[in-house]
């Protein structure tokens, strides 16, 4: 094997990396934009606990107080659908028509369509988000 054989492996490996990870990132984007009401409420609460000086644990409450909320959105559909499989597709059918209604720039209305369900889980999914990022800091090795 000579040196300039090696370098060009060398190089199409690194490259290979870069670009799994560049992928990988993607990927992350992707989902994270496709999620966009989970997205905006988990970052939302994360913003809040990380400025605030919040344990998770705050965040997770707060996930707690506003399941009533989806109770309601649950019960609503429950009463206008009356099919369980029909309420159990309903927060994807009204994800599906944000979607339509972020595209007729009716940004409040499709914020609104999808607020029950997105702001619990977001928030709770803030509060896993924080409280690993608190566990990874306290943990983190000495320098």
């Amino acid at each position: 094997m000579s040196i300039w054989s090696w370098l060009k492996l060398t190089a199409a490996l690194w490259l290979i990396r870069k670009s799994a990870k560049a992928f990988g990132w993607l990927l992350v984007t992707a989902a994270a934009i496709a999620a966009w009401p989970l997205t905006i409420a988990a970052a939302t609460g994360y913003l809040a606990a990380w400025l605030r000086g919040w344990p998770p644990g705050r965040l997770w409450r707060a996930a707690a107080w506003a399941l009533p909320m989806t109770a309601v959105y649950a019960i609503g559909q429950a009463l206008r659908l009356r099919a369980w499989q029909a309420v159990a597709l309903a927060p994807a059918s009204d994800w599906a028509n944000a979607w339509g209604l972020l595209a007729a720039h009716a940004i409040l209305r499709a914020g609104l369509l999808v607020a029950p369900v997105a702001i619990p889980a977001g928030l709770a999914l803030a509060g896993v988000l924080w409280a690993w990022r608190i566990y990874a800091i306290t943990t983190a090795w000495p320098a």
